[in-house]
């Protein structure tokens, strides 16, 4: 296996004069478009909108989190540039078969489905990924109302709000900025204000879609995809959610956990050993905490004997099930018990449910390797600067470690990335397009691809890449 790799490219050039040796499965995180706001308020580049005091409306007319690599025309534009790059990838990068996993917005991500069917690729299925512990973006009709009359609320005081999350990188821990801004009275100054009091505009975000696709493999069965390439297989075998066994944070290679109101297990290919994997994934919201774990009498599941489908065809015509009990040697599983913050995805799903889960993208996983990395915002993003010029700064003007705003938990790309992993005997290669801070990348190596390659068109973000990588792989 060897290390991971990082090009420095924007990823059509790269695509349309890749000569290398082809991939056999791309694991994604793309810009999503998200740029409504951008199309109301203002393009980049564009003379700075009026609105908000706190600048934020400014920000966000630059893209996602006033990111410019997610700024675009419109969604036109993003949905042709979706399909140059699929089709390149597809026609120079990809083996036939090849599977792929690209996560999407939920707001846009059906322009992305479209762009990826418009380059060639297949959508077989949509992974759901819930997580719950985002927050609303939601404006509020009534104080619009009131500010478009003319009729300013009185302002009662100052209120803290938490900027971008600031990590203390040394210590492992993590804490948000504040930033004081005038607290308005809640009371409507007119009567539409009041007629229109507690409605917004936005919901909680808890979850986000992940495309599962597959380059085109022509007249070849899935057999001859496997024997020619190496491609088009899901390993079932190695995803089981299991029912017993030792817990580990993540990871496709030996063990990997699971919920099921706090079920813990191992993987293997035994069907005995764990329930098929699902196309749903969950991840406990930051503020959960593990109490501890106890072992359980296994659960017994019913499975219809001689292969028979009790719906339809079966339907109705009294065939028997057998019973199987599901868990150890012993007839044993882990429960564990969560105490889940009231935002948890998992908190109302009790010991019936068995899904694969991961915590969040914790400090001392985001920001490993970057221990000295101390960075100034500036206009276009950040500059990164000695220690001791942002000490200098004030603290709504600089940040530390890793400032991607998007970092996907480890535990959740690993197992993703061991699902459509090729046997050990296979010299698999992943490719990861965008791949940002390297979790991507990271990920893919940890579970056991042989060769990830990295392609991302930002310096900023590569250099955090490689110094995450030196810090969480050990590379040099």
């Amino acid at each position: 296996m060897s290390l991971p790799i990082l090009v420095e490219a924007n990823i059509i050039q790269y695509a349309r004069n890749y000569t290398g040796e082809r991939f056999h499965g791309i694991l994604s995180d793309p810009p999503y478009a998200l740029i409504s706001i951008a199309k109301r308020l203002g393009k980049p580049g564009s003379a700075p909108v009026k609105e908000g005091r706190d600048g934020s409306f400014a920000r966000l007319s630059k893209g996602f989190m006033g990111q410019t690599w997610d700024s675009f025309e419109s969604l036109d534009e993003y949905r042709d540039w979706v399909k140059v790059w699929a089709k390149y990838m597809i026609g120079m990068m990809l083996y036939p078969g090849a599977v792929c996993l690209f996560f999407g917005g939920t707001r846009t991500w059906h322009h992305l489905a479209v762009a990826l069917e418009a380059g060639g690729f297949e959508i077989y299925d949509t992974l759901m990924w819930l997580y719950g512990s985002g927050f609303p973006k939601s404006h509020d009709i009534s104080k619009g109302i009131d500010r478009a009359a003319g009729a300013e609320r009185e302002i009662t005081g100052t209120r803290d709000v938490p900027g971008y999350a600031r990590a203390n990188v040394k210590h492992g821990t993590q804490e948000r900025s504040k930033y004081e801004f005038p607290e308005y009275s809640k009371e409507p100054m007119t009567d539409d204000a009041e007629t229109w009091q507690g409605y917004g505009t936005a919901l909680k975000p808890a979850w986000e879609p992940i495309f599962l696709c597959r380059a085109p493999r022509g007249d070849l069965t899935h057999a001859e995809l496997a024997e020619l390439y190496g491609t088009g297989g899901l390993d079932i075998g190695g995803s089981r959610i299991g029912a017993g066994g030792d817990k580990m944070e993540g990871g496709h290679a030996g063990k990997t956990p699971i919920h099921g109101g706090g079920i813990t297990g191992r993987v293997g290919t035994d069907q005995s050993v764990g329930r098929w994997p699902a196309n749903l994934l969950l991840t406990h919201h930051e503020d959960c905490v593990e109490l501890d774990s106890t072992r359980v009498p296994a659960r017994v599941i019913n499975r219809w004997r001689d292969g028979a489908f009790p719906f339809g065809g079966a339907g109705g015509l009294g065939i028997e099930y057998q019973s199987e009990q599901m868990g150890d040697d012993e007839g044993m599983e882990i429960f564990e018990r969560w105490a889940c913050a009231p935002e948890c995805a998992l908190r109302g799903l009790g010991p019936e449910y068995r899904y694969f889960y991961s915590g969040k993208a914790n400090p001392t996983e985001k920001h490993k390797g970057l221990e000295n990395f101390y960075w100034a915002r500036v206009e276009d993003g950040f500059e990164r600067i000695p220690e001791d010029d942002w000490r200098c700064l004030p603290e709504d003007e600089r940040a530390e470690g890793n400032i991607h705003p998007t970092v996907k938990p480890l535990g959740l790309l690993r197992y993703l990335a061991g699902l459509f992993k090729p046997p050990e005997t296979i010299k698999s290669r992943l490719l990861v397009p965008f791949s940002g801070s390297g979790s991507e990348v990271i990920a893919g190596h940890q579970a056991g691809w042989a060769e990830a390659v990295g392609v991302e068109i930002s310096p900023l973000y590569n250099e955090i890449a490689e110094a995450r990588m030196a810090g969480t792989l050990g590379m040099l």
